[in-house]
C-alpha cells in the first residue's frame, strides 16, 4: 500500500500521503476565508469560536456495595468497569461550556442525533448570550464522520 498508492494508514483508514490539486485549492480556500474574519474582527476573533469534543464515559461501581457515606478515608475498595459507557459531548467556547449532551439511551451516535444536538448548540447560545449569533459564530469541529456527513454539513450550513 505504501509504495504502490502511495497511502499511509491513520486511525484504521488508508489516506493518501499527496493531497490532490483540489484539495490544496480548498484548503488554501479555507486559510484565506479564515484570515480574512480574523482581520475582520482582530480583537475578538477568539470570542466567535465554538468548538466540539466527544469522549466515551464508562460507568464504574463499587464491588462491595458498601455506600459511600459508610466509608472513611482509611477504608478502601476496588471498583471495576461496568460494561455500559456513554458518549459525552462537550461545546464551548473560549470562556465556558456552552453545550454538554449525551444521545439518548438506546440511541446510536449518528449525525441525526448530532445535528439535533447542535439545534441544542444553538438555543444555549441564543439564550444565553445575546448577540453572538448575529455577530457570526465559527464552529470549530475534527473530522469525525458524524462531523463530515452530508447531513451534518446541510444542518451547519442551513443554520448559518
Amino acid at each position: 500500500m505504501h509504495r504502490e498508492l502511495g497511502s499511509f494508514k491513520v486511525s484504521c483508514r488508508w489516506v493518501p500521503k499527496m493531497l490532490t490539486e483540489d484539495h490544496k485549492a480548498q484548503r488554501l480556500m479555507a486559510s484565506r476565508a479564515g484570515l480574512r474574519y480574523f482581520r475582520q474582527h482582530e480583537g475578538t476573533f477568539l470570542s466567535h469560536i465554538v468548538t466540539t469534543d466527544e469522549t466515551w464515559v464508562y460507568h464504574y461501581e463499587a464491588i462491595d456495595g458498601v455506600e459511600a457515606c459508610d466509608i472513611t478515608h482509611q477504608e478502601k475498595f476496588k471498583s471495576q468497569r461496568a460494561v455500559e459507557k456513554v458518549m459525552l459531548t462537550v461545546f464551548w467556547d473560549m470562556k465556558r461550556p456552552v453545550t454538554i449532551g449525551f444521545p439518548p439511551k438506546g440511541s446510536t451516535v449518528n449525525a441525526k442525533n448530532y445535528c439535533e444536538l447542535l439545534e441544542t448548540v444553538r438555543g444555549n447560545i441564543r439564550s444565553k448570550w445575546r448577540g453572538l449569533l448575529t455577530i457570526g459564530v465559527i464552529l470549530l469541529q475534527d473530522n469525525a464522520r458524524l462531523h463530515t456527513a452530508a447531513r451534518t454539513l446541510a444542518k451547519i450550513d442551513h443554520m448559518g
